[in-house]
């Protein structure tokens, strides 16, 4: 599965949802894969086609500037990681 087909899946689901929902867009000097807005609320999304550091890391830095904050990978991945599991971060 591609990021976009991922994202395409969430994006969906959110606008069912009555989310307001935004693109790669551009929230206090970075980029998030997916901002999806409910009136005052606002939910970033970063989409990978796997686990990785790298993902966390990106997700984490979005921390006290918006209400939710979320990663989305392919329910397929393999994850060995209870830390994560136990978070609720997949």
């Amino acid at each position: 599965m591609k990021e976009t087909e991922l994202a395409k899946s969430i994006i969906l689901y959110l606008e069912g949802h009555g989310w307001d929902v935004y693109q790669e867009a551009l929230i206090q000097g970075n980029i998030a894969d997916i901002v999806a807005t409910f009136g005052k609320l606002t939910w970033i999304i970063e989409c990978k086609t796997s686990l990785s550091l790298k993902l966390l890391e990106q997700a984490s830095a979005w921390g006290g500037k918006v209400n939710f904050i979320s990663i989305a990978i392919p329910a397929k991945t393999r994850i060995n990681n209870n830390f994560v599991k136990m978070r609720n971060l997949i």
